[in-house]
């Protein structure tokens, strides 16, 4: 079985539980470079979301100096908090990968499942 064979090839100490939680640090802390590759960025992943004109930062991957930088898109008050944004996700999408939710009024879009009659 898969069970048996993970750890011989992985090295003793290997559980499918270290694995979860492994997988599941990237997916809700890896910032995607052009769609081809994640990368972690420490310190950058502590950034909280706001769809649209609430996200006043906006990350991207500067290719001359091969850094992710973080850039304010407005004025940014003392004190206020700087946010950036996740992407335009629907609730479900946003509870699953990252464990949290909009207001109704502010999610960008909706997800639904159509079942047979």
């Amino acid at each position: 079985s898969i069970g048996n064979l993970l750890p011989s090839l992985l090295g003793p100490g290997f559980t499918a539980e270290r694995f979860l939680r492994a997988w599941m640090l990237v997916l809700t802390r890896a910032f995607e470079l052009g769609g081809t590759r994640a990368t972690l960025v420490p310190c950058a992943d502590s950034f909280n979301h706001r769809f649209g004109d609430g996200a006043c930062a906006h990350v991207r991957w500067d290719a001359h100096t091969s850094s992710m930088v973080i850039e304010a898109t407005r004025y940014i008050a003392s004190g206020e908090e700087v946010c950036i944004s996740y992407g335009d996700l629907c609730n479900p999408l946003l509870f699953r990968t990252y464990g949290f939710t909009l207001p109704v009024s502010e999610e960008p879009g909706w997800t639904f499942v159509a079942l047979p009659a």
